[in-house]
């Protein structure tokens, strides 16, 4: 019983660093002073690696219960990052646009979003945070089919006006998201 209630403990703990996380990622700019992600990002993955190691070692067999316990705390962190706009990668912005093309009747491996043929699906929002305008997608048929649905269900869900990337702008055509140089990539 005493391990049920440790693992239980430890995943408030990895959900309350994840929220931590979230605010500090929500900062204006997070990058500027990167310790505080540092320290949150070590302090999640210590309590998750302590649950690790108690869930492996445990003498009193968990079961069922840890199974469900686990899958209980990494939705709810998961959840708890949901609410806050994209802030590690600015990948999510290519899902959608791959969704976007694919609705458009458009084979997303045929051209690169600054291609002249896709300028009718370009906006401020979305498109000008596509990474590496350039080139065509780099996700394989299946990934393309979970963008399409996903896409289906809730066009441009990526990109509510909280999720704009900062600088967004139409006259932005370099290739490179605004987003994507707050990170110094």
């Amino acid at each position: 019983m005493k391990a049920r209630a440790l693992l239980a403990a430890l995943g408030l703990a990895l959900v309350a660093s994840t929220v931590w996380l979230g605010l500090v990622l929500d900062r204006p700019d997070p990058f500027q002073r990167p310790a505080a992600i540092v320290v949150a990002v070590v302090v999640a993955l210590s309590v998750y690696a302590a649950a690790a190691i108690l869930v492996v070692r445990s003498r009193s067999p968990l079961g069922r219960w840890a199974f469900a316990t686990v899958l209980v705390v990494a939705l709810v962190a998961r959840l708890a990052l949901a609410v806050h706009p994209p802030a590690l990668s600015d990948d999510v912005y290519r899902y959608v646009w791959d969704g976007r093309v694919q609705a458009a009747g458009i084979n997303p491996y045929r051209f690169p979003p600054q291609s002249p043929a896709l300028v009718q699906l370009r906006d401020a929002r979305v498109y000008e945070a596509v990474n590496r305008k350039f080139a065509p997608t780099i996700y394989p048929p299946a990934a393309q089919a979970v963008f399409r649905v996903a896409y289906a269900a809730k066009p441009d869900s990526a990109a509510p006006s909280t999720f704009a990337p900062p600088n967004a702008s139409p006259a932005n055509t370099s290739g490179r998201s605004p987003s994507t140089n707050k990170h110094g990539s």
